[in-house]
């Protein structure tokens, strides 16, 4: 009995004490298990477009951070220490992503607001810590923790959302009338022009199947998106409907949108004005209405306002005036 108790004593002490790396690595594995669970529930009960997702889980990952290298013991190094917690944050998220299956522009599109979180939340613990002794040092943490709280809710309730319905408008003057303009519309598309470097990222369209220029009409437009450049590959289209074709306005509706980015934003419909300055000089408006899905709105909205600005603009030079 006596020699068996020695033995459980040194397999505990053996277990308390784990080497550093091994360490690492449980608190890596367990902390990407959480994290995925996490996600996984905010997508089963529909807040995965949330702000939970994009400040609330980076926050709560921040803080798993914090407390499993805590020390105490030794003086605070900034650069050391916030530099080894910002690489596990990063494979967290990126361990997570792939358990979860998510796409490569999910990941791209969400790292500058979660590692925005992680460094507000680490540089509030280093104040924290160097006031720990002192009231202020307290109320920081409160007073943050209760900002992060509220952040996070946006989104999860019609009263915590800010608008949604947005609209972007580029406006070009071409030397070609309306007529010319308007018979570019009904030309054959292309799109092998070049495009923005913000636009490379998102999948565009393979085919688009445009009958004429006339009320009523359909058009598809058929998207392939590769989650993970040749791999994990979604289909998906665009049904267009013009609605309206008047002397100086053009009107489209989206009746059905099934392509990725419907994930993220709907698209309601264009509206081309054209205004008749001189016999061959037009000035064409082109706007895009879209709804924006995802919260937080500081973060998402200018974000897709400029992506859909970009496109506005390559759209114009691209199919409207063909130049």
């Amino acid at each position: 009995m006596k020699n068996k108790k020695i033995t459980t004593d040194n397999s505990i002490e053996e277990l308390v004490n784990i080497p550093n790396k091994d360490k690492n690595r449980l608190f890596l594995i367990s902390a990407i298990g959480l994290a995925t669970l996490m996600v996984r529930l905010l997508i089963d009960f529909d807040y995965y477009s949330t702000a939970l997702m994009y400040i609330g889980i980076p926050y709560l990952v921040a803080l798993a951070i914090l407390f499993y290298t805590r020390e105490s013991d030794k003086p605070y190094n900034l650069k050391s220490k916030y530099w080894n917690k910002l690489r596990m944050a990063l494979i967290i998220m990126l361990g997570s992503s792939i358990i979860l299956f998510e796409g490569f522009l999910c990941v791209l599109m969400f790292m500058p607001i979660y590692f925005f979180v992680l460094l507000i939340t680490f540089i509030a613990d280093y104040y924290t810590q160097k006031n720990k002794n002192k009231d202020k040092g307290k109320t920081l943490v409160h007073v943050f923790s209760l900002i992060i709280l509220a952040l996070s809710l946006e989104g999860t309730h019609e009263n915590l959302s800010f608008d949604r319905n947005h609209n972007v408008s580029v406006t070009y003057i071409s030397n070609q009338s309306v007529d010319e303009i308007k018979n570019n519309l009904i030309q054959p598309i292309h799109f092998d022009s070049k495009r923005p470097w913000f636009l490379k990222l998102f999948p565009q369209p393979y085919d688009v199947a445009a009958g004429s220029l006339e009320e009523g009409d359909i058009h598809e437009i058929k998207y392939r998106y590769h989650r993970w450049f040749f791999t994990n590959t979604h289909e998906g289209k665009i049904l267009l409907e013009i609605d309206q074709v008047k002397k100086n306005k053009i009107e489209t509706l989206i009746l059905e949108d099934t392509s990725y980015m419907s994930n993220y934003i709907n698209f309601k419909g264009t509206e081309i004005q054209f205004k008749q300055l001189e016999e061959n000089k037009t000035e064409i408006t082109l706007t895009i209405n879209f709804e924006r899905k995802l919260d937080p709105s500081w973060y998402f909205k200018p974000l897709e306002e400029y992506g859909i600005g970009q496109t506005a603009h390559y759209l114009m030079n691209s199919i409207i005036l063909r130049e």
